[in-house]
């Protein structure tokens, strides 16, 4: 598997991201955020994009919500080109389609709430958060997954990781491959611990 390309058998895919570049200022000033990263985000399963602060995992969610315009790439959501689309246009289509979390936020989620969106992104779902309230929002987030949705979450701490589907790991702004969480140096303080229902999740 190289950079360029995520398979993923089976499952249709929500979102699908390839070779994105987000650059911040210009010139000698530039800051790249994203450096051509591609992924897929299967439909009905929970992935964790993990990584160190400065990673870039807050950035490719905020370009797979289509709050940021990348640099160059593609980001496709429900098969559609967002980047094809006008300012308002793609805002509209995201708001149907999106939903976008921050911690405790994720509590008021209701897996019977026809109203919330199927594809859910959440930045750091567990910082801040003793162990007994992190265990509730990633118990939270395992039921959203069993309702059909689909959940995104980006964060530093691997045991939060473990319990989603797939694992994306992420560093400097671009996709590692074939490493563990201890690669990428991002266990902190306040580890969520282990979930008592849990996917397991795996580095893809």
């Amino acid at each position: 598997m190289d950079a360029e390309t995520d398979p993923v058998a089976g499952p249709e895919i929500a979102v699908r991201m390839r070779a994105v570049r987000r650059v911040h200022g210009f010139g000698a000033r530039a800051v790249t955020a994203l450096d051509r990263v591609s992924v897929d985000f299967p439909e009905g399963a929970w992935t964790a994009l993990l990584g160190p602060s400065g990673a870039g995992k807050s950035a490719l969610l905020r370009c797979a919500a289509g709050l940021d315009r990348p640099t160059a790439g593609s980001v496709e959501v429900d098969g559609e080109d967002l980047l094809v689309m006008r300012r308002r246009e793609r805002a509209r289509y995201c708001r149907a389609r999106i939903a976008i979390g921050y911690g405790a936020a994720v509590l008021g989620w209701r897996p019977d709430d026809p109203t919330l969106p199927r594809l859910l992104l959440v930045d750091e779902p567990t910082a801040g958060f003793d162990a007994a309230a992190a265990r509730r929002i990633l118990e939270r987030l395992r039921e959203l997954v069993a309702s059909g949705r689909t959940v995104v979450t980006a964060g530093r701490d691997p045991e939060a990781a473990w319990a989603a589907d797939r694992v994306v790991l992420m560093e400097g702004g671009r996709r590692l491959h074939g490493a563990g969480p201890s690669r990428v140096g991002c266990a902190e303080e306040g580890s969520a611990g282990r979930a008592g229902s849990r996917g397991g999740g795996q580095p893809v």
